[in-house]
């Protein structure tokens, strides 16, 4: 057998099981595909008859909750008008809602008894449709504020004077008067005074959504119902054989596809009214429409393989003809000499132009591409050879390099040893200065958030004097290489950008730490309205809380007058605020139905001011209240919070303004910050601005 016929046979056999691999998925996709347009299909309809049943029953509450507003509307000027003229206008505003709304089958105002008249118990209008068109009657249910449809707007145990939970309230099904399927939503009314004034109807027939479900009929022995989960009764006469068949379906407004025992398919959407629209379809049938349309096909897919496997060999038996004529004329194109290792390569001649003639083409590039990679390969030896003259050339200049990185290692370790320097002296000074018994946990604070930078960048310096050392003796040895070299230059680049990025961070710690330390006291003591002047600032802090749902009091004596430093006392006020905005009622968890409150409180004891923070939002747990007012604590650090505003307002309050603060909290139940203040600031507490 001939390689010619094996691929013949190979190509042909492959094909006939491509394309009957082919056929089988297609059939299983198509029985795939059939069931899922089908089901989609009714699940579109199931969906679009619901979306146009909630909005009919929309247009159902909106005119509903018209007659309503009209009723009440009524029951306010009918003290300004006799009783029959309000009839009138009843009537004229019954017959002309519900001629403009051919949906409604009726509707009416039925007010409570004497709501309207002392001398008449019941005043109820009805409008309805019958053959001779719109009619009003007067006397359609002379006891209805009895009836159970009044009795769902209103019930007889319900106060008056209070509100229902509710706008609207929808009937269960019914059958009307007239034998159809109705459904009647209730608004109640109420006078200006906000007391229950009756209720305003509409009437809706069902007949219209159970007519457009029969159009879901994919096959003739599917059955479309309507179901009411409030009667757990089937409407129009159609029911499903399953007993309780729409338990598993959830509470959304989408289509659902629910299990049955007998393998059916059964699709249900629920409406905003309650009312359950559904359709059954049976699996049998359903497999019978696929099995058609499937077989349909077949005959179809069997010819065209045919044809195909026909096409294929004849087209094969075309283009091995002239690939016998290549395969002789390459066996003849390349010699090779054993004794020189020459290779002789002869071009191809095209004597026609066919499909094989790219090929040719191809292979007589690919021989001359031969001959010129060999001429590029000697190129290329040259070119090696003057690469390593110039590493050679590179190695003589990497001393002068090796050179310089070390002095530049030199200079940040003498940055860093004056920083260290600068540290020890900022901690010498702090100890000198400091007065109160939170000296130590000032000092640690300041020396952990300091020594982490100064920690990283003594390690990036250790780091770089480990890979210098590492270089030097790569060096020495002849075995420095480029690649190392680059590798140890962009290394030591970032070492050292670490380094100074610590160092600067370093830095603006103990300038911080510094800026807090620093005598607050900068402007001149003077007497001023205490109650006026923190008036002032929380008018000048609104724009930070108007948009805010929080609510800010403030109770005081107007006649306070104080001797003290303003400017301190502004800050104090300030820190406490934008502390309470961002701890006590954060942004993210604002909502506007439970505002915030804060409040401040002066009062006088004796020759002093006190002045009481208090907040309603989260609350500290006693933890945090003991930490508060030491620096850089922090429960933000996440957000950016530096730890120093509590810590200034203590400063500010103890030494500049000579007082006292005391803070209490618990979680849940805000928090509350005592500020005792001297209302004639003595000589003492005032040398604190000239220290």
């Amino acid at each position: 057998m001939s390689i010619k016929f094996r691929i013949l046979l190979t190509v042909v056999l492959l094909q006939v099981l491509g394309f009957a691999a082919l056929l089988l998925n297609y059939n299983q996709r198509a029985h795939v595909a059939v069931v899922d347009f089908n089901r989609s299909q009714v699940m579109a309809s199931l969906q679009a008859s619901a979306s146009q049943m909630d909005a009919m029953s929309a247009q159902m509450e909106r005119t509903a909750a018209g007659l309503a507003r009209g009723g009440e509307h009524f029951d306010e000027v009918h003290h300004r008008k006799n009783l029959q003229k309000v009839r009138n206008e009843l009537q004229r505003l019954l017959l002309r809602t519900f001629s403009s709304f051919p949906d409604a089958i009726g509707g009416g105002i039925w007010y409570e008894p004497y709501a309207l008249s002392p001398h008449e118990e019941t005043v109820g209008a009805y409008v309805y449709r019958s053959d001779i068109g719109l009619s009003f009657t007067w006397d359609y249910e002379e006891t209805y504020s009895g009836s159970w449809w009044y009795q769902l707007g209103i019930p007889s145990a319900w106060p008056r004077n209070e509100h229902r939970p509710q706008y609207f309230y929808w009937t269960t099904p019914f059958v009307n008067d007239s034998g159809q399927w109705s459904m009647r939503v209730v608004a109640p009314m109420y006078d200006d005074h906000q007391k229950l004034l009756g209720v305003a109807t509409v009437d809706w027939a069902l007949p219209e959504i159970m007519g457009s479900l029969q159009n879901l009929r994919v096959t003739p022995d599917s059955k479309p119902v309507l179901y009411s989960p409030r009667m757990a009764e089937y409407l129009g006469g159609t029911s499903l054989d399953i007993d309780d068949p729409f338990a598993a379906m959830d509470s959304s407004y989408k289509t659902q596809e629910l299990a049955t025992p007998d393998g059916n398919y059964l699709y249900a959407v629920r409406s905003k009214t309650g009312l359950i629209l559904a359709v059954c379809i049976p699996g049998d049938e359903l497999s019978n429409l696929v099995a058609g349309f499937i077989s349909q096909t077949l005959v179809v897919n069997l010819f065209i393989i045919i044809v195909f496997v026909t096409i294929m060999l004849i087209t094969l038996e075309m283009l091995f003809r002239p690939l016998d004529r290549i395969l002789t004329a390459l066996r003849t194109s390349i010699r090779f000499d054993s004794g020189t290792g020459q290779i002789t390569f002869a071009p191809l001649q095209v004597d026609s132009h066919n499909e094989f003639t790219q090929i040719i083409e191809t292979f007589n590039r690919l021989g001359k591409q031969v001959v010129e990679f060999t001429d590029r390969l000697n190129q290329t030896n040259n070119e090696l050879q003057n690469e390593k003259r110039r590493s050679e050339e590179l190695n003589a200049t990497l001393e002068q390099k090796v050179v310089e990185r070390t002095a530049e290692l030199a200079e940040k370790n003498r940055e860093v040893t004056e920083s260290l320097r600068m540290l020890k002296l900022t901690q010498k000074q702090l100890v000198d200065l400091e007065k109160h018994a939170a000296l130590g946990d000032i000092v640690a604070g300041l020396a952990h958030e300091i020594n982490t930078p100064l920690g990283i960048s003594v390690t990036a310096v250790s780091a770089m004097e480990e890979q210098l050392q590492d270089m030097e003796r790569q060096y020495n040895q002849n075995q420095l290489s480029r690649d190392y070299f680059n590798d140890y230059v962009e290394y030591t680049r970032e070492g050292i950008d670490i380094a100074a990025d610590n160092l600067r961070r370093a830095a603006d710690l103990i300038a911080r730490f510094k800026q807090v330390a620093v005598d607050q006291a900068s402007e001149q003591k003077r007497d001023f309205e205490l109650c006026d002047y923190i008036n002032s600032i929380l008018t000048s802090l609104r724009p930070s809380y108007k948009y805010r749902p929080v609510e800010v009091q403030l109770k005081c004596d107007h006649t306070l007058i104080i001797t003290t430093y303003p400017g301190a006392l502004a800050q104090v006020i300030t820190n406490l605020m934008m502390n309470a905005l961002t701890h006590a009622f954060p942004p993210e968890q604002d909502d506007r139905n439970h505002p915030g409150h804060i409040t401040i409180e002066l009062t006088r004891e004796g020759d002093n001011a006190v002045l009481s923070f208090r907040d309603d939002g989260r609350g500290m747990p006693e933890n945090t209240c003991k930490q508060l007012f030491q620096p850089f604590f922090t429960t933000r650090p996440e957000q950016g919070g530096s730890g120093l505003g509590a810590f200034i307002i203590q400063d500010l309050v103890n030494n500049q303004l000579g007082g006292s603060i005391d803070v209490s909290s618990q979680p849940g139940q805000g928090a509350t910050f005592t500020i005792t203040l001297p209302l004639h600031l003595n000589t003492d507490a005032a040398s604190y601005d000239a220290n």
